[in-house]
Parts: C-alpha cells; structure tokens; sequence
C-alpha cells in the first residue's frame, strides 16, 4: 500500500510530496509515487529590516551574519548583537572583544566592545558585547562619521558598515524610506557610506616584499589601489617563517605628514587575518583617516616579534590621489 508523507506545510504553498526521509526542495524527491504532487513554490528571501531589539543592523558576509547595534544616549552604552542569517536568533561566539573603527573629522579612532554574555549563552562564548565609552554613542549620532564593526566568528573576520538610524526608537539600518540604501542593489556587500569601503578596488597591495629582520620576513602595503586624501587608508602587513603565516605577533600603525614629523592619526592596534582564498595572511583593520588635501603621507607600522625578536618601525611614504605607488625609495628603518 503506497503511503504518502507530508513533506511541507508552508504559509507560500501547500504540498504533498515524496517521501517522509527528506525534505524536497519544491520538488518531488525524484519518486513516481503514483499520485499527482503539486510543487511547492520556494519562500521569497525576505531582507531584515530591524533587530529583535529595534537597533541598527549590520551585514556580516554575504549576510552570513548580522549584528544589531543599539546605542543609549542617555547612559552612554552601545550594545552590539551577533545575529545569525535572518537576524532573529543570537549567535553565541568565542570573542572575548569586537570592535568599531569609526573616523570623522579627519579623526580616526578604534572603540573595543568587551563580552557581555546573556543568560542564554553557554560558558565561554557571548552574543552580546558593550561599551560604555560614551564617545563611540556620540559619535555613531555623528551624521559625517563613518563607522564599521570588525568581529571574528568561528576564526574568519566580518566587517561590516554602521548606518545611522537617526531615530533609535523606531530606525533601523535598512528603512529605505529613510533613505538608506542596499549594497545588493549593486552586486556588492559595502556601499560607498562605510568605512571599509575600496571605492577604487578592493585589491591587497603590497609596496615593499619580504623585508628580512631576524628569521622572519615582513611585507608592508595597504589595501586599495587608490588613495585619496579625505578617505580611510587600511594598511596591511605580512609576517611569515620560514614560509610560514605568522599569528602572534603585535602589529600597530599609525599615519604621519610626509616628512614623518607629523603626527596625523594616532596609532591603532591591527587584527590579524588567516589566509582566504582571496588574500593571503596578514594584519589589517587597523584603518587610518587621511586628511584633506594631502598629497604625501606615511604610514609608520610598528611590529612587535614573537619572543626574543624584539620590537621594529618601518616608514612607508605613498601618494594619495593618483594610482597607488611608494613616494620615495627610502624605506626607513628603526630598530
């Protein structure tokens, strides 16, 4: 006697399909079970809106993640969520610490949100961090700062664009009708608003190769194949071993006049990426704000060594407003 088997019971389609083992894709499991079977249509994507706490939401991935930001202006607190897919259930991970690069004003700073578990999340994991700076909640009302949250799941790095809401009762990150608009819309995860956007290609270039010091090789560059003079610079640094990627060192940039004597955005801590299919190892996210009007910069790196290899500056001259290229052949060196 044939049997059949409710598969799915879906608000977009109703069907009786195949067998009860597996779940049919809108179609019939590729079994002629004798009776007709109506196909089920498959539930239109539904692009969140808004958190389950009305905050800001941020694209991690391709939508592989979310976070939710909430901000209280009147304690000083934000408050980031790690949301899954849809944006309505909370991901637990391992991250002690996340962080908002943000600049304005042609001021670059970097904001650290510590772990804040909620009840829910099991022993040594957080779905929930906090600051209490309460800069970072003035500045993310700044309608001129551009801000972006940097967090590690399961060892990859997301970064994803804050939008401002404006209205933290009621806003949230994608209410076109408040103005805001999708980077799907053109193919790409970031729009021209974030902080980590490469407006001008988002290659990996490096502008001084394996520079030995001690047993290890270090290459210096940045990410864009453009830089221009009011825009963030994201330098990056490779440090291998023997050929190999490595994880601990203590990698900190900060950017100079083109003299060097010039301080123009203080120094800030980088975060080390694994290897991708796309990019070797290296450490990056530490994104500085060119000022106005520059046309030479330097991007001073301090690297600190494992172990006994100790501490060593380099001085990276580029130009800003023509296509990428090092200013001067004099790579300087301190030890």
């Amino acid at each position: 006697m044939r049997k059949l088997f409710l598969c799915l019971l879906s608000t977009y389609g109703v069907a009786l399909a195949g067998c009860g083992q597996s779940f049919c894709d809108g179609g019939d499991c590729g079994h002629d079970h004798g009776a007709v079977t109506q196909q089920v249509q498959a539930p239109q994507y539904m692009h969140p809106t808004e958190g389950p706490h009305h905050g800001d939401l941020v694209e991690l991935g391709d939508e592989e993640f979310h976070a939710e930001i909430v901000h209280d202006d009147a304690t000083g607190t934000v408050t980031a969520y790690v949301l899954d897919s849809s944006a309505t259930l909370a991901v637990p991970i391992t991250a002690t610490e996340i962080f908002v690069n943000l600049s304005h004003d042609g001021h670059a700073e970097q904001f650290r949100l510590a772990a804040n578990p909620q009840p829910s999340d099991p022993p040594g994991n957080s779905s929930m961090f906090t600051s209490t700076d309460a800069e970072l909640a003035e500045d993310l009302d700044n309608e001129d700062a551009k801000a972006q949250l940097v967090v590690k799941i399961g060892g990859k790095p997301y970064r994803g664009a804050i939008q401002h809401g404006h209205d933290h009762d009621e806003g949230h990150l994608h209410d076109d009708d408040e103005g805001h608009h999708h980077a799907h819309d053109e193919g790409q995860l970031h729009d021209e608003d974030e902080e980590h956007h490469h407006a001008h290609g988002d290659a990996l270039i490096w502008q001084r190769s394996e520079i030995q010091h001690s047993s290890y090789a270090i290459s210096l560059g940045h990410h864009s194949t453009l830089l221009h003079a009011g825009e963030p610079v994201e330098p990056a640094v490779s440090i291998t071993r023997n050929g190999a990627p490595v994880s601990d060192a203590q990698v900190h940039n900060s950017l100079w006049s083109g003299d060097g004597t010039t301080l123009l955005a203080a120094e800030v801590r980088t975060t080390y990426e694994p290897r991708t299919a796309e990019e070797p190892a290296h450490y990056a996210q530490g994104n500085l704000n060119i000022p106005r009007n520059a046309k030479n910069v330097v991007i001073r790196f301090r690297v600190v060594l494992p172990g006994d290899a100790g501490e060593v500056s380099y001085d990276l001259p580029v130009l800003t407003e023509h296509e990428s290229s090092v200013a001067s052949d004099n790579l300087r060196e301190y030890n």
